[in-house]
């Protein structure tokens, strides 16, 4: 196997570990909405999500675990996506506050540092921002 090949195949476990995390997230409360459903199913496509794997992940997406991610912008770029799925119903409940918490930590991020990102990050989700809004918001 090439150095090439290496690479993609660990960039698309990266992916559907991220899809799996899209898809707990969504779950958490016991079912996924309709809204959180259009979410998951864009974050399919940009994430290269064969039918296969998004069957699976869709049964079993506690079977998954986020590897802890050494680039800031990749990892904050993670959380965003958590954040737009958890949001797709406007608000952020008990179990969905642990599992961000949780993700954050898992990802790398220092537990003080993981709860300053995300108290911001529920002050400015509940509006519409892209992601270079949200980046420079949470790096100020």
């Amino acid at each position: 196997m090439s150095i090439i090949n290496l690479f993609e195949s660990k960039k698309h476990r990266n992916n559907v570990a991220h899809f799996a995390a899209i898809v707990h997230i969504a779950a958490i409360d016991g079912m996924i909405n309709e809204s959180e459903e259009l979410v998951i199913d864009s974050f399919a496509v940009a994430l290269d999500i064969t039918e296969e794997e998004y069957q699976d992940i869709m049964r079993n997406h506690t079977k998954y675990s986020l590897e802890p991610v050494n680039s800031a912008k990749k990892r904050l770029h993670i959380l965003y996506d958590l954040f737009k799925t958890i949001y797709s119903d406007h608000e952020i409940d008990d179990l969905e506050m642990k599992a961000i918490t949780m993700y954050a930590v898992g990802l790398g991020y220092p537990i003080k540092v993981a709860e300053k990102i995300i108290k911001k990050s529920i002050n400015i989700f509940s509006g519409r921002i892209d992601f270079s809004e949200y980046k420079y918001l949470i790096e100020r």
